[in-house]
């Protein structure tokens, strides 16, 4: 058996836990295949994190919904809005209560073990502290304060286990226990899951078989493929965040409001995955021009240079920041899943009848990047 564990940042990309990847972990821990493992940091982290996130929609929310009141004071005689206000607090502290009991559900539900801080983490952990060991970037780096004790933690599940597998967005963690403790580490659940013991795990003997020849099939079929991310690549790529240093946003990154056609589609049917319970993922990536927007500081204008400011569209945002639309050019990688049924294999001669085209889906876009003149950075 596996044992795995998933950082802070795994399960915050995953906060629905719905996409194809997540879900083919929890059937491999459902299934005693692997056993995920989860240190008191991470867990404490991932609350945090997910209430800091409700709290600010929440914030939000009542912030429009006060600026609602206040304008709709005459046409609104039943106090409606005001109603609204009111049950607001009573169902953000609804919402917070129930985000921790499914989590706590989900846990049980794959036979999580969770893991406490020992008595002599603390000690070792400002040992590193002081002297900057790893996981610490440098001498006395209190960012680095809550990784230290999931170190800790992945070091004593090394040595109880041997086996122990790390799925980590930290790249200066990942790299501290791979130097240091000689274990694997991964550095997104995609990747853990197209692992080749995954993979696998995951493949029915059923599967295994026909392997080969479904994924000819579907190659045969790219046409089908294409007309279903037609009808879905706009409302997937709708409100995703494009993060690149040539953004001028405070925090390099865009929003995109709407996309043209896809380009240059492409298909890598050699590397088709398989999720478990006749679900695969088809990896794939295209070229669009995207319009987005982001916010920029009003003498930042002043940096950039004229043949770009005639393209950018700008609106106040308040007093230090314009609102800014520009088009850019992405290239886009996704996974597109579809289903087999399983339970027909080999009682059919045409692969038609058990691979279902028309259930084809959008399930998650892996990367978006920004293509420079000189091809994408």
């Amino acid at each position: 058996m596996m044992n795995v564990v998933l950082d802070t940042s795994i399960y915050r990309r995953h906060s629905s836990r719905q996409s194809a990847s997540f879900k083919a972990f929890e059937r491999l821990a459902e299934n005693s295949l692997i056993q995920l493992h989860v240190p008191h940091i991470i867990e404490h982290e991932n609350f945090s994190q997910l209430h800091e996130d409700y709290i600010s929609e929440f914030n939000s929310l009542l912030k429009a919904a006060k600026n609602l009141q206040r304008k709709t004071m005459l046409v609104d005689p039943e106090n409606e809005i005001d109603q609204c206000i009111m049950r607001i607090p009573s169902v953000k502290d609804k919402t917070l209560r129930h985000i921790e009991e499914e989590f706590q559900e989900w846990l049980n539900r794959v036979g999580a073990k969770k893991h406490a801080i020992e008595s002599d983490h603390a000690l070792r952990v400002f040992e590193s502290y002081f002297r900057g060991g790893p996981p610490f970037s440098s001498k006395k780096a209190r960012k680095d304060i809550p990784d230290a004790f999931i170190f800790e933690c992945i070091r004593d599940l090394h040595r109880q286990y041997n086996n122990v597998q790390v799925v980590a967005g930290d790249a200066n963690l990942r790299k501290a226990l791979e130097d240091q403790l000689r274990i694997l580490t991964f550095s997104s659940l995609e990747d853990f899951v197209d692992s080749e013991l995954c993979q696998e795990l995951l493949k029915e003997q059923r599967i295994g078989d026909h392997f080969s020849e479904i994924k000819d099939n579907i190659a045969l079929h790219s046409n089908l493929l294409r007309q279903i991310i037609d009808s879905q690549y706009e409302k997937c790529l709708q409100d995703e965040i494009v993060k690149d240093s040539y953004i001028p946003d405070d925090n390099n990154e865009a929003t995109i409001q709407g996309v043209y056609e896809p380009e240059d589609l492409e298909f890598d049917f050699d590397d088709i995955r398989y999720f478990g319970e006749g679900l695969l993922g088809i990896p794939f990536s295209f070229r669009t021009e995207a319009l987005t927007y982001y916010y920029l500081f009003k003498m930042d204008l002043y940096g950039l240079n004229d043949e770009r400011t005639n393209n950018l569209s700008l609106s106040d945002h308040n007093k230090h920041y314009y609102e800014v639309e520009e088009h850019f050019t992405l290239v886009v990688s996704a996974i597109l899943t579809l289903n087999i049924d399983v339970d027909k294999l080999g009682d059919v001669e045409a692969l038609e009848e058990i691979i279902d085209y028309d259930s084809s889906e959008i399930d998650s876009i892996t990367s978006i990047e920004l293509e420079h003149s000189g091809g994408v950075e």
